[in-house]
């Protein structure tokens, strides 16, 4: 009897013991940098990290739903915690250093992967399922875009000149029976010589297209005006083939 009072006992003190531990220890979680944009960024430089800038607001369901979904994520958690600097912006009400960014939300949530000096290497808007994150943080594709944004750089002013050029050589074939695109794509086998003479690839028109769409519609509808109509068939030029061909 007395050895087994004693192991009741000894059972008693271990889930005791095991229900206070559990008590005591927290859930893991992400690591929110609490200080501010230029401090991040410093720290960021020091330890070679990207900085990750999760937006959100107060009413919006999609935001409490990743916080729930997928923020709380072992393999979110772990890569968010190990490899990048991450900051947790009211996006309505943003601490000081995330004005600008703020001023360009488009939709809640959105996430901004920036560089180690602030500048947005990408981003991505809306809900976001775990896998799409967990892609969206990879270092390898992260590495990748800010060599393809620096390409861009470079690459800019030719697929300018371009838009431009393709304008005063193409002429749009006004047939009913065909659609704008396909009309495009017509005209722009016609005007060959003229797409060679640039030495666009695909890859810079679509290096260009992404990381400076908004500079290239500017300075577009200010240098060539009417060049501006090629945007609103922009997959044409690269549907045609004609970019890739040697």
């Amino acid at each position: 009897l007395f050895l087994f009072m004693k192991n009741i006992l000894k059972i008693g003190f271990i889930s005791l013991f095991v229900i206070l531990l559990s008590s005591f220890t927290k859930p893991a979680s992400i690591n929110y940098f609490e200080g501010t944009l230029e401090e991040g960024l410093a720290l960021a430089q020091k330890e070679n990290k990207y900085v990750i800038v999760a937006f959100y607001a107060e009413w919006c369901d999609y935001c409490k739903a990743m916080e729930e979904k997928v923020y709380t994520n072992i393999d979110i958690i772990n890569t968010l915690n190990k490899d990048f600097i991450v900051f947790k912006v009211n996006g309505e009400q943003p601490q000081t250093g995330f004005d600008t960014l703020a001023s360009e939300l488009e939709s809640f949530p959105s996430i901004y992967a920036l560089d180690q000096n602030g500048e947005q290497v990408d981003k991505v808007l809306g809900y976001t399922e775990v896998e799409d994150l967990l892609e969206f943080i990879s270092i390898k594709r992260l590495d990748s875009y800010v060599v393809y944004k620096e390409k861009a750089e470079i690459d800019f002013p030719k697929v300018l000149a371009l838009f431009c050029t393709m304008y005063d050589t193409v002429t749009i074939t006004q047939d009913p029976n065909q659609s704008t695109t396909a009309s495009l794509v017509a005209s722009l086998k016609q005007a060959k010589t003229a797409l060679d003479n640039f030495q666009v690839t695909a890859a810079d028109y679509g290096h260009v297209l992404h990381f400076k769409y908004s500079e290239l519609q500017e300075t577009a509808k200010k240098q060539c005006p009417e060049a501006w109509d090629l945007f609103k068939v922009s997959s044409a030029i690269r549907d045609s083939g004609l970019l890739d061909d040697e």
